[in-house]
């Protein structure tokens, strides 16, 4: 009978050691998805449109002044994560067998339903796709290129390389804590607005939550009750400040009606308590 370590055999040391290794990782991970990851879900999330776009067009320009493999790929990751609402899994999924040109559509893997849904995709994004995967005509559309190109060919890129190649791209513009999720919400928010501003827009609620693969509209509308746009907010600030002004109004004369938040008061309006004699305003 054994009674050290010292004893085993090199195969049992061997397979005790990976028997260690795994709890370390399970552990890692389990203290990972309940610690920082619910607490980074339950903020506030803040789009901004105008970073969304910086980011977009600053990936288009790398591969416009380079147009490389890579350059082309990681535009195209940023592209179909906008312009679809893809998640991270979902974008290193999507197989080349998976896109119909001719119909213009992508089956994409749903990441947690594990079920391929139909996505209509625009002619733009086709030909850019057809130019990064040519002359391959089956596997994945996202692979490896430069260093990894014979490590890991034809092997789809991992969820932190996606969110890495994306973040980086962020930083480049001086954005930061930007992720491939920023991607999908102001899809979201862009459809959410474009039904809610136009009425001749065709786009609804049901199309949106189908569009984001969601089993129940409610939380469809939780994105929209967490959405936070600083530029509409701006457009409603500047529609408030340019109310007309009535020429027969009480702040026809004031002297502060320019910097005055109540002014123009109606002309039926007898007097103003805010109203402050000229002598008193230091201009």
């Amino acid at each position: 009978m054994r009674n050290s370590l010292t004893d085993l055999s090199p195969v049992e040391k061997w397979r005790n050691n990976s028997i260690v290794k795994r709890k370390i990782q399970l552990t890692l991970s389990f203290t990972m998805t309940n610690g920082t990851g619910q607490q980074r879900r339950s903020q506030t999330v803040i789009i901004r449109l105008n970073d969304v776009a910086k980011v977009y067009n600053h990936a288009y320009r790398k591969y416009e002044q380079k147009p490389s493999k890579v350059n082309l790929r990681n535009f195209l990751i940023i592209r179909v994560a906008r312009k679809n609402g893809l998640r991270n899994t979902e974008i290193r999924t999507l197989t080349i067998e998976r896109i119909d040109f001719d119909a213009r559509i992508f089956q994409v893997l749903d990441s947690k339903k594990h079920v391929y849904f139909p996505l209509p995709q625009d002619m733009l994004t086709l030909q850019w796709i057809k130019e990064l995967i040519d002359p391959r005509v089956s596997g994945y559309v996202f692979i490896h290129f430069g260093t990894y190109k014979y490590a890991r060919q034809d092997k789809p890129l991992t969820r932190i390389q996606i969110w890495q190649i994306v973040h980086d791209i962020a930083e480049e513009v001086g954005i930061h804590s930007f992720s491939p999720q920023n991607l999908r919400e102001a899809f979201a928010y862009e459809w959410y607005r474009k039904m809610r501003d136009d009425p001749k827009s065709r786009k609804t609620l049901k199309g949106l939550q189908n569009y984001m693969r969601h089993t129940e509209i409610k939380t469809t509308g939780l994105y929209m009750d967490k959405f936070y746009s600083p530029e509409d907010l701006q457009r409603e600030f500047d529609d408030d400040e340019t109310v007309p002004f009535d020429e027969n109004s009480i702040c026809n004369k004031c002297p502060i009606f320019e910097t005055c938040k109540f002014a123009p008061l109606p002309s039926c309006a007898e007097s103003c308590k805010y109203k402050m004699k000229k002598e008193e305003l230091k201009i």
